[in-house]
């Protein structure tokens, strides 16, 4: 109930209208009766310096409370930004890695299907050369077989 701002004026205001009525209303002489309302006045007067003593601590504790908690935002703002962008230099620095990774192995895998290639037609050529070789042995006996067996006849 004291959180609320109207509260301690409230508190206020209803004390003193109600000591005047109390005063106004009792049955008391004249100057007994401005006796009572000094005192009375004073009492207020003491009761308000409290009350506005004890507003002003409190102030000042929320206002002091205010700057720690704004203090330790930011603290924990600029170590949260410091932490992301630690994991964020992380994952840069994976995915340079794994791109300069892939880049090794795509260039090997094409070195290796270029010698692949190179290999078989090499060995394709071999093959047609033997074959040729083959071939024209075969026509040359074939030719000398047809030679011989022309003499022959």
């Amino acid at each position: 109930m004291a959180d609320k701002p109207g509260y301690f004026s409230g508190l206020l205001t209803g004390l003193i209208f109600g000591g005047v009525a109390a005063l106004l209303l009792a049955p008391k002489k004249g100057e007994e009766l401005r006796g009572d309302l000094s005192q009375t006045g004073e009492k207020l007067k003491e009761r308000a310096a409290t009350v506005g003593t004890t507003v002003g601590v409190a102030a000042i504790d929320v206002k002091d409370h205010g700057v720690e908690l704004l203090h330790s935002v930011k603290e924990k703002g600029a170590e949260l930004k410091d932490e992301a962008k630690h994991h964020i230099d992380d994952v840069k620095s994976a995915v340079v890695s794994a791109a300069g990774d892939v880049k090794h192995e795509v260039r090997d895998a094409a070195h290796d299907a270029k010698a692949a290639v190179v290999e078989a037609h090499d060995t394709g050529a071999d093959a047609i050369e033997d074959a040729q070789d083959d071939a024209q042995d075969t026509i040359d006996d074939a030719a000398d077989a047809a030679k011989d067996a022309v003499e022959q006849v």
